[in-house]
């Protein structure tokens, strides 16, 4: 029996399963009876870790095999643990990224298998003539992670009104998740990274028609092309999704085979394989356990909270205990470091734990003050500074935190020799006080691909960050209504990532504040054009058509934001309106239960 440890994500602990064979199949049992706290952890062998680059890491005497998903996703964290893992079982696309430059063993499955957790039909035939949907999408829109599938969504979202379209965020019901794709004659997905990823499993097992980018490296090693699911590209996608609806009989035979393909791809299989590879292997070898091990797992730690949204009094004493063990036996440096995780925890505690908020802040400034004390000169610790002071209203302290910010720039070098300099900016201190942004995805990136490179490395999150800051004070001065001063941050910003949507929807903020109208009405259509789920911004886009005289335009823009929002659907749903003379405009962004009862329960 293989004991498996999965993060829970609404308790400060693991569950538990267990795979083991019956009848002839492995498949895997979940414990509900057993779950394993973060702040006592002990693990019972052989055992699995699924999902370190989210989860906690513990440090434990031997090294032992993990399960990687999001391997593009919080991949420093999990970079920072990789001593702790014998074997790596991720993605194939996962495993040519990570295969000789990590000291694991990394095995490339569709590991995705593992996942699945749709309700598997048995009657795809019969499914056949009771659709419903014609497209459907389910899943996250945030521009920070899915910027390229959003305008994607958007080209599907403005089908004729004729089609029957759905994009919906929040369907967390497993049951009414499965309905959802079986009713649907077509499922939309796009893997950023370009894997096999849960929703190609969870499309063809409901009985569906898949599209997946043509590009995709690892699933079309299973499927075939136009024979079990429908490829597409960026300017094919409309055409083929019309042609494969008037088309019922090609789209039909395309699910039914893609259907009957998928059960060859098991998790019966794929656990086969991870058992085979733990047992011809070494897998609970001993390791040389260092202070850097547990460093890395205090901060896997920190990483898990922000992750899970689990906070409480025990887990916070719990991590306050375990920093000041550690600050005990390392360098000023380090010890700086650590510090400002702590500050950390405790600004995402202000967020997410009902308790004194005022006295989870004034803790988060204390432990950052006290990092600042012991390395002056940490690039990353004054980006911090700046975010919390930023984030705290607190206006002579984040200006001063950005000047710091800049000047160690402009004093320290620039040349190779920066990765003699600790703290410009420390790559190996690596928290850093923000939420999922294109910026911190691009971050995030950069690890993935380069951290065997630590000068390009530095150069690249020294650019991240200086956007970011750059942002910041772009915002500052905007609510101060000093336009010029924000029109010059934000350009700053802008030249340093020019595809940074959400600046181009400030400066547009910052173009009507300056009654630039045309100016505001071409930045905001660029915005609105390249990601338009910020829909709290749509008002401002059609201000500032009216405002610049363009009627045709607004015409354009309202017709086609009506047509979108009707098909897409948050979990509470949303809604606004405006008035332009005597003409109001509503735009109603419906619930999830709105989608249940038009879709679901008829």
């Amino acid at each position: 029996m293989l004991y498996c440890f999965r993060r829970s994500k609404d308790k400060s602990s693991f569950s538990v399963s267990y795979v083991f064979e019956k009848n002839g199949i492995l498949m895997d049992v979940v414990d509900k009876s057993k779950t394993i706290p973060l702040t006592d952890v002990k693990f019972e062998e052989p055992f699995l870790l699924w999902d370190p680059e989210y989860a906690f890491s513990p440090v434990y005497d031997k090294r032992y095999p993990v399960v990687l998903g999001d391997w593009n996703l919080n991949s420093y964290i999990f970079l920072q643990n990789i001593d702790k893992f014998s074997i790596i079982f991720s993605d194939e696309v996962g495993s040519s990224y990570l295969s000789g430059r990590v000291p694991s063993r990394v095995i490339g499955l569709p590991i995705f298998v593992l996942y699945v957790d749709v309700i598997e039909r048995d009657d795809v035939k019969d499914l056949l003539k009771s659709k419903n949907i014609d497209v459907l999408f389910v899943g996250n829109l945030n521009p920070g992670i899915h910027s390229r599938r959003n305008r994607l969504l958007k080209k599907i979202l403005t089908l004729p009104e004729n089609y029957s379209v759905a994009v919906v965020c929040g369907l967390r019901d497993k049951k009414l998740y499965s309905e959802a794709l079986s009713r649907s004659k077509i499922v939309f997905n796009h893997s950023i990274e370009k894997g096999m990823n849960l929703r190609v499993f969870e499309t063809l097992k409901s009985g569906s028609c898949l599209f997946l980018e043509d590009d995709n490296i690892q699933t079309w090693r299973y499927l075939k092309k136009f024979e079990h699911a429908v490829p597409y590209t960026d300017s094919e996608i409309f055409e083929l999704i019309k042609k494969y609806l008037s088309d019922d009989e090609a789209r039909e035979r395309i699910t039914i085979e893609g259907y009957e393909k998928i059960k060859t791809v098991t998790k019966d299989s794929v656990y086969r394989r991870i058992l085979q590879e733990i047992k011809s292997d070494d897998t609970f070898s001993k390791y040389n356990k260092s202070i850097y091990s547990e460093i890395a797992s205090f901060r896997s730690f920190i990483n898990d909270v922000f992750n899970f949204f689990v906070v409480d009094e025990k887990i916070l004493s719990y991590a306050e205990s375990w920093a000041f063990s550690l600050v005990e036996k390392v360098d000023r440096y380090t010890k700086s470091s650590l510090l400002s995780d702590l500050a950390f925890l405790y600004m995402v505690s202000v967020q997410k734990y009902e308790y004194d908020k005022r006295k989870l802040l004034e803790k988060a400034f204390e432990y950052l003050n006290s990092s600042l004390n012991f390395d002056s000169n940490s690039l990353i610790i004054w980006y911090n500074s700046a975010f919390l002071h930023y984030s705290a209203g607190n206006e002579k302290k984040f200006l001063e935190s950005c000047s710091r910010f800049f000047r160690i720039i402009r004093e320290f070098p620039t040349d190779e020799s920066m990765y003699q300099v600790r703290g410009y900016p420390e790559i190996f201190s690596p928290i850093i006080f923000s939420s999922y942004t294109i910026l911190k995805s691009y971050i995030d990136r950069v690890w993935i691909e380069n951290f065997d490179n630590t000068y390009f490395l530095r150069n690249e999150i020294i650019k991240a960050l200086s956007a970011q800051i750059y942002v910041f004070l772009c915002n500052f001065f905007l609510e101060r209504q000093d336009f010029k001063e924000a029109e010059k941050f934000c350009h700053q910003a802008l030249k340093l990532f020019n595809n940074l949507v959400p600046a181009y929807y400030t400066l547009g903020k910052i173009y009507l504040g300056m009654k630039r109208f045309k100016d505001a009405a071409s930045v905001y259509l660029k915005a609105y054009n390249e990601e338009p789920f910020f829909f709290q911004y749509w008002i401002e886009v059609l201000t500032a058509l009216y405002l610049s005289g363009d009627k045709q335009g607004l015409d354009e823009i309202i017709k086609e934001m009506k047509l979108i929002s009707s098909r897409v659907y948050l979990y509470n749903g949303s809604g606004f309106s405006i008035n332009f003379g005597e003409e109001e405009y509503s735009f109603n962004l419906r619930s999830v239960q709105d989608f249940i009862k038009e879709y679901i329960s008829t």
